[in-house]
């Protein structure tokens, strides 16, 4: 993990002015800003309610597994794998994710997609659902007729699991929690991240744009390219910068500084241009400022993580995850 801009990278982004003093009504302008121009708003959050929850085998005594129906609000039931440490004195750290598979899909590949055996072998929880058992990755979903958007929905969603952790996971600590998510869902967590003090720990996995990439990047897609080809991904008002992303009033940097004071590991892979790993860390560093105006230490809090390879999540990123979290969340 490294926490320093390759030499003779940077990117010229609006300039972050706040005071220590000012800071939390900087962060609300901030927060509200990015909603009315880029993300959208999120539904009211209701009280979760838990339908049913079951036992499941585990491929592994060092993981214990159950599967949980929480009914979220407005998008539904959820189903929800819930991955423990078999072996804990104490409410354990855990990861909030949303990923790409059924639950069926994930216990098939659980040595691979998602670290759930190795987490559990270091102490961690996991809490993770498929992210269109929230909201259907298509532009005709009929949710996204109510002005919803999918990557404030899938935000939101986490936010809510974070909601159930509280009432039916007392095996995790909630003082203690990381969200997680790559590509699309990599979005979602920043945002959620960004919106939800309760996450101690921001993982956002090759983002790229509309994650922890500059809009105003130069690399990789485009702010006009993204709202192209998924229109249903950010509100409407997004598009009027399709053109010329330089307009925008903000950029990138300003939402990873609103996850300062808490920790954010930014992960990336050499050949994934496509995410611009290079604006990341460039948004990161410029964002840094934060942490130390709020005295908190930035080479303590933030890291970034680049691998060889292209785009995907491995084991090698899980240990990546869980190497940091074990310093954020100690």
């Amino acid at each position: 993990m490294d926490s320093v801009l390759p030499p003779g990278i940077a990117y010229a982004l609006p300039e972050l002015r706040a005071t220590a003093s000012g800071w939390p009504k900087r962060r609300e302008q901030l927060l509200a800003l990015f909603e009315k121009e880029m993300y959208g708003p999120a539904p009211a959050p209701e009280p979760p309610k838990r339908i049913r929850a079951r036992t499941l085998p585990s491929p592994d005594p060092a993981v214990l597994l159950r599967v949980e129906r929480w009914h979220l609000g407005v998008t539904g039931p959820l189903d929800v794998l819930v991955a423990l440490p078999a072996k804990t004195a104490k409410a354990a750290p855990g990861f909030v994710g949303l990923n790409f598979e059924s639950i069926s899909d994930t216990l098939e590949n659980i040595n691979h997609h998602w670290g759930l055996i190795e987490s559990a072998k270091r102490g961690f929880g996991n809490v993770v659902a498929c992210y269109e058992s929230v909201a259907p990755d298509q532009q005709s979903a009929l949710i996204y007729r109510s002005g919803f958007r999918a990557i404030s929905l899938w935000a939101w969603a986490l936010s809510r699991m974070v909601d159930g952790v509280e009432k039916f996971v007392p095996e995790l600590d909630l003082k203690r929690l990381a969200v997680v998510g790559h590509s699309r869902l990599g979005k979602a967590a920043l945002l959620a991240g960004a919106r939800d003090e309760r996450f101690s720990l921001t993982i956002p996995s090759q983002s790229g744009c509309g994650g922890a990439a500059p809009s105003r990047g130069s690399q990789g897609e485009t702010v006009e390219r993204i709202n192209s080809h998924f229109p249903h991904w950010f509100a409407d008002r997004f598009k009027k910068y399709n053109v010329h992303p330089e307009t925008l009033p903000f950029d990138q940097h300003q939402l990873l500084a609103c996850l300062a004071p808490r920790g954010v590991l930014l992960c990336n892979a050499q050949d994934d241009t496509w995410a611009n790993p290079d604006g990341q860390v460039s948004a990161l560093n410029q964002a840094r400022p934060i942490w130390s105006l709020i005295e908190a230490d930035p080479a303590e809090k933030t890291a970034t993580f680049l691998r060889p390879g292209g785009h995907g999540m491995t084991e090698v990123e899980w240990a990546a995850y869980l190497d940091f979290a074990e310093k954020v969340l100690r």
